[in-house]
């Protein structure tokens, strides 16, 4: 009985000292975790405090800016933003600009191609091979005039550029001294008999022995000369229209870039 008395009285001892221990551990434990905690809340504290300094710093230094600094800056982010707004609306409208003229030009040159092709026909009589006419007279001269002063009028006087223009009223001006010359016959050739004297060769050979006279219209004298000593004299009504014709036909060709080979 004595002996299970002992062994009773050592097992509560055991597991008083137990308990007593596992308390000890807890406490341990949350006095830990409260020392952490205390630890972080200044850290925080430390943190929110340097912050603080650092804007009370700035706002220190702000209101150490002079005022006229701050209106510079507000007013060049301002004129900054002005002109991007500016520039950006003036390049919408330049792009819309441009098409429509794009557009304009397109329209335009296909009407040239057009009627173009009616006014060089108009001067057909002055060809250098196979001319309708066997001599040209003061009578074809004013037929060419009038075709070309009704295709100007009614077709396409409002759509030739300022070279072809000038070209025109120096060709129109030639006609219209040829259809009212004194003179019965014009300085022209026959043909076919003198169609082996007419070739664009010697179309050029003529209008370099005329010379500068081809270039003063209003002093040419039209009319068959009695006795020429050259072919270019024999020829000089036909080679003065011919050159004008010409560089009409060119400035024609040149506005519908006629002679330029196709892109690409």
């Amino acid at each position: 009985m004595q002996i299970r008395l002992d062994r009773m009285c050592r097992a509560f001892a055991v597991a008083a000292l137990l308990a007593t221990t596992g308390i000890a551990t807890v406490a341990v434990a949350q006095a830990q975790a409260v020392s952490t905690q205390a630890v972080e809340d200044a850290a925080s504290r430390q943190e929110q405090l340097r912050k603080l300094r650092l804007e009370i710093h700035a706002l220190e230094r702000a209101q150490s800016i002079p005022i006229w600094v701050i209106w510079v800056t507000q007013g060049g982010t301002l004129v900054v933003g002005l002109l991007v707004g500016f520039l950006s609306a003036w390049g919408a409208w330049r792009g819309a600009y441009r098409g429509r003229i794009a557009a304009l030009d397109k329209s335009v040159h296909d009407k040239r191609i057009e009627v173009y092709a009616e006014l060089a026909a108009a001067t057909e009589p002055l060809a250098l091979y196979f001319p309708p006419v066997t001599i040209l007279s003061r009578t074809h001269c004013e037929s060419m005039g009038e075709a070309l002063r009704a295709w100007y009028f009614q077709h396409g006087g409002l759509l030739m550029t300022r070279g072809s223009r000038d070209a025109y009223f120096r060709l129109a001006r030639v006609l219209t001294l040829a259809a009212r010359a004194q003179a019965e016959r014009l300085a022209v050739p026959n043909f076919p008999a003198d169609a082996v004297m007419i070739s664009k060769e010697l179309i050029d050979t003529y209008r370099e022995a005329l010379g500068e006279a081809l270039n003063d219209v209003g002093r040419w004298t039209f009319g068959e000369v009695s006795e020429p000593k050259s072919d270019a004299e024999r020829f000089r009504d036909y080679v003065l229209m011919q050159k004008y014709s010409s560089q009409l036909r060119s400035e024609l060709t040149a506005d519908i870039r006629g002679r330029l080979p196709p892109e690409g």
